[in-house]
C-alpha cells in the first residue's frame, strides 16, 4: 500500500529534516537589502587611511627664535659689583615669575620677561644705577629655562610624564621624548588639550545669613568691630575667639535669625554660613587628530603643535583597525590580537595591513573564503557612518573580480557577510546529489573496471 511504501516514508523523513533545520535556525534569507556597490560614488573606492604622503616630522615642532626670550620659570643667576661691601662678587639665583618679574637685592621688582639677555642686563643694569650704585656692572647668565609637562601614552616606547624644555614644548618633541612610536601604533597622533579654564557658578546660600563678621572667615585681621545692633559687637576675631562665642550660650533676640519652637532662656548656636562656595565646572577640552598620512590640504600652525602644562598626547594603536567577516570560512585563517590589553579570540576579526588598502574580495580571501560551492560569492558589508547610522552595501565578488566599480574599500570596523542566495544553494545542492545519484550507484563497478577490485 502506499502508506507503506518506501517514497512516502522517504517524503516524511524529508519534510521532518526541513522543519527541524528551520527551528533551529538553519536558513538564511535568500535576498538581502542594501545598496549595489556599483552605485557608489567614487569616494568609497578612494584610498582613506593610506593616502597622501607620509607627514613631515618637522612640521609637528615650532621654530625657536633667534634670541631667548626671557619668560615665567627661567632661572638666572646675577651678578652686581658692588653690590656687597666687601667687593666680593657673588651671583643671586632668581626666577622670572608668571608677570615676567624677578626680585634683587636694593632695587625689588625688575620688569625682564619678554626680554632677551642683552635688553635684560641692560634693564637691570639701568635700575641699580638710578638710585642705589654707581657705575654698576651687571652680569647675566641663564642658569636653567622654563619647562612645560606634558603626558605621552599609547604605543610609544617610554609612555609616561616628560618634561620639555621651553622652545621644545611641542608635539613632535614629546614624542621624541617617549622614544618614539611603536611598530603598532595608528597612522594618527591625538593631542589632549587641557581645558582653559574652570568655570565659576556660585553655590545655593544659606537659608540663614550668618550673625559673625565676614572678617572672621579671613583669620586674624585689624578690621574694627562690629557696630552694636541685634547681635553682641565682636571685639576679637581670632579663631580661637570665633570658636569660644559658638560654643557659649547666648540669649534671645527680639529678631532671631531662626525660630524656635518653644520659649527657652538659653538660644541655640547662631547658624554659621560658610564662605560663600562655588562649584567647579571645567569646560571641555578639545582634541586634535593629526593624521601622519595628509594630502595638500592639510595645513598645521605654531598654535596647534605647541604644549601647555597639562596636555596629553595619545597615539592610538592600529590594533583597533580591524574588520569582521561572517560566514562559513575556512578556520586555518583565524587570528589573534589584542583589544583592550587583553587577548580574546575573535575569530573573524582581521587586522587591516598597514601600507595598503584592501577591497572586499581581498578582505573575503583574507578571512578565508573556500570556493564558489561552499561559501557564497554574493557578500553584504556593513558600515556605521559618521552620523551613527548603518549602510549596507552589496558586492557580488564574481563581477568584483573584473569590475573594479563594483567594489568598496574596506575601513575599520566594517562587517562583511557572506549572503546565501539562491544560486549558491544551488550550487551547493546539486555538487552533493550528482555523488549520491550518479556517483554512488555505479562505484563499485567503477572502481572494478578501473582497479580491477570492488574493495578499496
Amino acid at each position: 500500500m502506499l502508506a507503506d511504501s518506501p517514497l512516502k516514508r522517504c517524503l516524511l523523513s524529508l519534510i521532518c529534516g526541513i522543519g527541524v533545520l528551520l527551528q533551529v535556525g538553519c536558513w538564511a534569507p535568500l535576498r538581502s537589502p542594501g545598496i549595489p556597490a556599483n552605485q557608489l560614488p567614487e569616494s568609497f573606492r578612494t584610498p582613506s587611511r593610506t593616502g597622501g604622503k607620509p607627514l613631515n616630522f618637522s612640521a609637528l615642532t615650532i621654530s625657536p627664535p633667534q634670541d631667548y626670550i626671557l619668560g615665567p620659570n627661567d632661572q638666572l643667576d646675577v651678578t652686581v659689583s658692588g653690590l656687597h661691601q666687601d667687593s666680593e662678587i657673588r651671583p643671586i639665583r632668581v626666577q622670572l615669575m608668571a608677570n615676567g618679574m624677578i626680585q634683587l637685592p636694593l632695587v625689588g621688582a625688575v620688569q625682564i620677561g619678554g626680554l632677551n639677555l642683552v635688553d635684560a642686563q641692560r634693564r637691570i643694569n639701568e635700575a641699580y644705577a638710578k638710585d642705589y650704585l654707581e657705575n654698576p656692572q651687571v652680569n647675566l647668565a641663564l642658569i636653567a629655562k622654563g619647562s612645560t609637562s606634558v603626558i605621552v601614552l599609547g604605543e610609544v616606547n617610554a609612555p609616561g610624564a616628560h618634561i620639555l624644555p621651553k622652545y621644545q614644548n611641542d608635539v613632535g618633541h614629546a614624542i621624541a621624548a617617549a622614544a618614539g612610536l611603536t611598530d603598532e601604533a595608528a597612522d594618527e597622533i591625538e593631542v589632549h588639550r587641557r581645558p582653559a579654564g574652570m568655570r565659576l557658578a556660585p553655590a545655593q546660600p544659606l537659608p540663614h545669613p550668618s550673625p559673625i563678621h565676614p572678617a572672621a572667615y579671613h583669620g586674624p585681621t585689624t578690621s574694627p568691630a562690629v557696630a552694636p545692633g541685634p547681635m553682641p559687637a565682636v571685639h576679637d576675631d581670632s579663631p580661637q575667639a570665633l570658636f569660644a562665642r559658638l560654643q557659649a550660650p547666648q540669649p534671645l533676640t527680639s529678631s532671631p535669625p531662626f525660630s524656635v519652637m518653644a520659649p527657652s532662656p538659653v538660644a541655640a548656636p547662631p547658624v554659621v554660613a560658610a564662605p560663600q562656595m562655588v562649584a567647579a565646572q571645567p569646560d571641555q577640552g578639545q582634541i586634535l587628530r593629526i593624521p601622519l598620512r595628509t594630502d595638500s590640504r592639510f595645513r598645521l600652525t605654531e598654535n596647534d603643535i605647541t604644549l601647555t602644562d597639562g596636555d596629553v598626547i595619545v597615539v592610538p594603536s592600529r590594533k583597533h583597525e580591524v574588520f569582521f567577516v561572517v560566514g562559513k570560512l575556512n578556520t586555518a585563517n583565524t587570528v589573534r590580537f589584542t583589544i583592550g590589553d587583553r587577548e580574546r579570540e575573535l575569530g573573524v576579526g582581521f587586522v587591516l595591513p598597514r601600507d595598503r588598502e584592501i577591497d572586499v574580495v581581498t578582505a573575503v580571501v583574507m578571512a578565508g573564503y573556500i570556493d564558489p560551492i561552499d561559501s557564497p560569492t554574493t557578500v553584504t558589508l556593513h558600515r556605521v557612518m559618521p552620523d551613527g547610522s548603518p549602510m549596507l552595501i552589496l558586492v557580488d565578488l564574481i563581477e568584483a573580480r573584473c569590475n573594479p566599480q563594483a567594489t568598496v574599500l574596506v575601513e575599520p570596523g566594517d562587517i562583511i557577510y557572506l549572503n546565501p542566495d539562491p544560486a549558491w544553494y544551488l550550487r551547493r545542492t546539486v555538487d552533493r546529489i550528482i555523488p549520491e545519484i550518479l556517483l554512488n550507484p555505479y562505484g563499485f563497478w567503477m572502481r572494478r573496471s578501473i582497479i580491477g577490485t570492488g574493495d578499496i
